[in-house]
């Protein structure tokens, strides 16, 4: 797993996306989103902050162009 920060609309757009591929991608009380594959592993944990959220990726699932890495907060947008 690999940790980043997203700004919401690309998390949005991760979370879509995921959900398109038949991922199981839920948010609990506390705001948390989890993504999961058919078989229950974990590939996105997202957790809410002040202007993004702090994700947890699993490596084997994404790379820097599936998630958006120019709308990774605190870098510039491409």
């Amino acid at each position: 797993m690999t940790t980043r920060l997203l700004r919401k609309k690309a998390l949005q757009a991760t979370l879509r996306d995921l959900r398109r591929a038949g991922y199981d991608v839920r948010k609990d009380e506390s705001g948390m989103y989890r993504a999961t594959d058919s078989a229950g592993g974990v590939v996105l944990e997202a957790m809410p902050g002040r202007a993004a959220y702090l994700c947890r990726l699993d490596e084997g699932t994404f790379t820097p162009d599936d998630t958006y890495a120019g709308d990774w907060a605190g870098r510039p947008q491409r």
